[in-house]
């Protein structure tokens, strides 16, 4: 009986086989990209591939640890005591803020930044918003209050071997800005 059993899936069962399992010629399509992706596989090619990102990881982290180490000190500093802004100028810039006037309802701190030559103080005046950029002289410059010049909306001068330039709001509020180191503020 399992002979004839045999013997009965073999007649109709090869021939079915035969059929469905002969030898096919591929799309182009598909050999292209099976031997595309050999190529990508090769063994020098994936170690070139290896060889860039370590090579770019490594620029990354050599780029970021200088960075890092350039830019350790705080970038910016908010406070609207000016004392404690003047320890954090000196701190972190090395410049002087020479803070002398009282501030009062008019004017109020806001903080300090630093840029890249110096420091930039932000504080408002009658709710305007008003920025100090002082920066030191090359070999110390100028003792002395010196007016520089005076822009629509700013002032400069140097003083102290510093560099101040006072951008304003508003024309009229160059003068009463001198509130800031001046007591009572003073003309320029």
């Amino acid at each position: 009986m399992k002979k004839v059993q045999q013997d009965l899936n073999k007649s109709w069962l090869e021939p079915v086989l035969a059929e469905h399992l002969k030898p096919v010629t591929a799309p182009r399509e598909l050999l292209a990209r099976v031997e595309g992706r050999t190529q990508a596989r090769m063994p020098f090619d994936s170690l070139r591939g290896w060889v860039w990102v370590v090579a770019v990881a490594a620029v990354l982290v050599i780029g970021v640890g200088l960075g890092l180490v350039r830019d350790s000190r705080a970038r910016e500093f908010r406070s609207s005591n000016a004392r404690e802004v003047q320890a954090w100028v000196k701190a972190n810039t090395g410049l002087d803020v020479p803070f002398r006037g009282k501030f009062g309802e008019s004017v109020k701190l806001i903080g300090a930044s630093r840029i890249d030559r110096g420091v930039e103080i932000a504080f408002t005046l009658q709710d305007r918003t008003q920025k100090l950029q002082i920066s030191k002289l090359p070999e110390g410059g100028p003792k002395a209050h010196k007016f520089v010049g005076r822009g629509t909306q700013s002032v400069s001068w140097t003083m102290g071997g510093q560099a101040y330039t006072l951008k304003c709001a508003t024309p009229e509020d160059a003068q009463a800005a001198c509130s800031l180191c001046h007591a009572g503020g003073a003309t320029l």
